[in-house]
């Protein structure tokens, strides 16, 4: 009655009460022994779950049916006593599969929980391997891959990550955010791209200059130019600096657009607070060299050569325009 009113203290005074009495049925004393446990584990008392399990094993003499070893796996991770956790709740599963009895999902959360606190990784993903066979959970997918980074088998993360993927098991921002990343330093750029892009479009993803720096660096890495200049439009759009200009006029620079590169540059640099302005000199003294106005390519690369990053380069670059220069003036003194 004390029970199922709630009375937890009152229920476990008069179940004591019980197993006072000599003698006893042994059904009995085993029946009461085992709700006492339970009950001193709803009430937070650990230590006493198990003394009361430790009665229950004294009248049994023989082997401890599996919700008694739960109960003790239970107790002993709550008193974070996990070493012994560890050995009740093997003991629960390996019973289990001898008596081919259907392992809980419980036990394997337990299980998973214990090892995780013992600092265990290799159990914990073995763990999970079998928790992602039995029970095919998108958190368990999930956990898995993020274990196997820890071990630092990215191949393995990069599998779990891609068979969750395509589950439809991939849906939070944190997720598809690792998943492009886990892409891109795989040497999958496109597919980060494309999962990075379909996160922005669906609003799961910011679209932030951070997000949009790494879609374009995507895309850049796939090859896909045009893509890649759309998504720089987008962030300079939202940003106060030439740094996404100037990438621009380098891959115009690339396709030989020497025209759009000059345009690009001189934007970055009207902008300023880039990263390397050296570059922007650089590509806007190469494009006007293919254009072959040869006065504004020299103006370039002189401001280039004062910036320590590029003045290197720049030099190159200003003795070959110099040179360039004199051989128009041979060629002119000649005809």
């Amino acid at each position: 009655m004390y029970y199922n009113a709630g009375k937890t203290e009152q229920a476990i005074a008069e179940f004591e009460q019980v197993v006072a009495q000599d003698p006893i049925p042994e059904s009995l004393e085993k029946g009461t022994l085992f709700s006492l446990a339970q009950l001193s584990m709803a009430n937070g008392n650990y230590g006493k779950t198990i003394s009361f399990l430790d009665r229950w094993d004294e009248v049994n003499q023989g082997l401890a049916p599996i919700n008694n070893n739960v109960l003790r796996a239970q107790a002993s991770y709550q008193s974070k006593d996990y070493k012994n956790a560890a050995k009740y709740i093997e003991s629960v599963i390996k019973q289990a599969l001898e008596q081919e009895t259907e392992a809980e999902e419980t036990w394997y959360i337990l299980q998973r929980a214990v090892y995780f606190e013992l600092k265990d990784n290799k159990k914990v993903t073995a763990i999970l391997e079998q928790m992602v066979r039995l029970f095919n959970k998108p958190e368990y997918w999930l956990q898995l891959a993020g274990m196997y980074g820890e071990l630092e088998q990215e191949d393995k993360q990069l599998a779990v990550m891609e068979a969750a993927y395509q589950q439809g098991y991939v849906t939070q921002k944190s997720e598809l955010m690792t998943l492009s990343q886990i892409y891109y330093f795989n040497g999958l750029p496109y597919k980060a791209a494309k999962v990075l892009s379909q996160g922005i479009e669906q609003k799961i993803i910011e679209k932030n200059a951070k997000n949009l720096k790494f879609l374009a660096q995507s895309w850049q890495g796939a090859k896909e130019a045009d893509k890649a200049i759309a998504v720089l439009n987008q962030l300079a759009s939202i940003t106060d600096d030439g740094n996404a200009d100037l990438t621009i006029a380098e891959i115009y620079l690339q396709q030989g657009k020497s025209d759009l590169v000059i345009k690009h540059a001189e934007q970055a640099i009207t902008r300023g607070k880039l990263t390397n302005s050296g570059n922007a000199y650089l590509a806007l003294g190469m494009a006007n060299v293919n254009l072959k106005q040869l006065d504004s390519a020299l103006e370039a690369f002189k401001s280039a050569k004062e910036i320590p990053s590029s003045q290197r380069m720049a030099t190159q670059w200003l003795k070959f325009v110099e040179q360039e220069q004199q051989n128009i003036k041979q060629l002119a003194a000649h005809k």
